[in-house]
């Protein structure tokens, strides 16, 4: 897998999705309460870890912004590096190296990323996108604020008369041996839509908040894809969820062990 080739199709797609005329015109009946468009890329551990490859799909990227220059290879560069620092530390920490040869990103502790570095310490390599990839906010405070349902189905939707969604088209391009969606059951509808499955089909395998259903395999029948999909709760749900037998460490477990290791 060449990492730059891939990189550059995700811009090429999600350039083409921005675009459009359907996208272009939710933005601007707003203008001004989007956030910069979110931009996946893979690094060369993703690239080079043939078999253990997992694309984590989060909710939204709270608090999202760049306030000079907005282009998608800027946005896809942060990304990727901040998602690098993390491995970087992880691997650096379980060596036992010094502080000050950390990478400048300091070491995110939330339950997104401790899922993430979880995953790696198992040898396995994550990249990292959003179901959403915009999220609104208000003007004063920039505080984030969740997509409406309206924005929802008109994002998650293909551009184009029989078309495949923008996730679909990530899938395609990122080739990962594993999918996980750590978005629950209130993204019934989005995911939906997204993954091109009926929301009757989808909703009646939705995850359940106890140990034995918090994560649950999408059928290839309605994924339409050769590799395991999972869906599952946000990991600071997960972690707020202890007593109801949920745990990330178990979560990974089950995840990796459903996968096809070459």
């Amino acid at each position: 897998m060449n990492r730059d080739q891939v990189n550059e199709q995700l811009r090429n797609v999600t350039r083409d999705w921005l675009n459009s005329d359907s996208v272009q015109k939710r933005l601007k009946s707003t203008e001004g309460l989007y956030s910069d468009v979110f931009v996946p890329g893979i690094s060369e551990y993703y690239a080079e870890a043939v078999g253990r490859r997992i694309l984590l799909f989060g909710q939204e990227a709270r608090n999202f912004y760049f306030d000079n220059d907005n282009s998608l290879e800027r946005i896809q560069d942060w990304v990727i590096c901040y998602a690098m620092s993390q491995i970087d530390q992880t691997r650096m920490i379980s060596a036992g190296q010094d502080s000050q040869d950390l990478p400048r990103e300091k070491l995110n502790k939330s339950p997104f990323w401790s899922l993430f570095r979880k995953i790696v310490q198992q040898g396995w390599h994550p990249a990292w996108s959003n179901l959403d990839k915009f999220h609104r906010f208000e003007p004063e405070s920039r505080k984030t604020i969740p997509l409406t349902g309206d924005d929802e189905v008109i994002f998650n939707s293909p551009v184009r008369k029989d078309e495949k969604t923008l996730v679909q088209k990530e899938i395609e391009i990122v080739k990962p041996d594993v999918i996980v969606f750590l978005v629950g059951p209130n993204y019934t509808k989005s995911l939906s839509i997204a993954l091109r499955i009926e929301k009757k089909q989808l909703a009646a395998i939705r995850p359940t908040a106890n140990a034995e259903g918090y994560c649950v395999r999408i059928d290839e029948s309605l994924t339409k894809l050769s590799v395991p999909v999972y869906w599952t709760y946000h990991p600071a749900y997960i972690l707020r969820s202890k007593k109801k037998g949920m745990s990330l460490d178990d979560l990974v477990e089950h995840i990796i062990s459903g996968a096809k290791v070459e």
